[in-house]
């Protein structure tokens, strides 16, 4: 399956959020294989996202880096197109009966709905 880095950065938080639900064993495992390999991936977009905000920004009074005004546009052509790879991620669609019992909130299943089939 071919996934965007967009939807793996965008996806992590609810990712995280459905490994802690009480799911049945497969499906947990299932899960675990696959956000072990979207968590690599996440961790890589994360360093290059940070690695642009340094480049483009400057540090504050805290040393946190932000992206200054006249540097935005550059910042924001290179992180769209990091955004915009697509990788090939090894994993079959779950089905929405698997998720049964997982509290997740409208938010979460949105981000998750390239993991998803009806």
């Amino acid at each position: 399956m071919k996934i965007s880095l967009q939807k793996i950065y965008d996806s992590h938080m609810s990712i995280r959020k459905l490994l802690s639900a009480d799911l049945p064993v497969k499906t947990a495992f299932k899960l675990s294989r696959l956000a072990k390999e979207l968590n690599g991936l996440f961790q890589d977009v994360e360093a290059q996202r940070i690695r642009l905000v340094e480049k483009y920004g400057e540090k504050d009074e805290k040393g946190h880096s932000q992206v200054t005004q006249e540097n935005m546009e550059q910042f924001s052509k290179e992180i769209t197109e990091l955004f915009s790879e697509e990788v090939e991620v090894d994993f079959s669609p779950i089905s929405i009966e698997e998720l049964e019992g997982a509290k997740l909130s409208a938010f979460d299943m949105e981000g998750l709905s390239f993991l998803i089939m009806e």
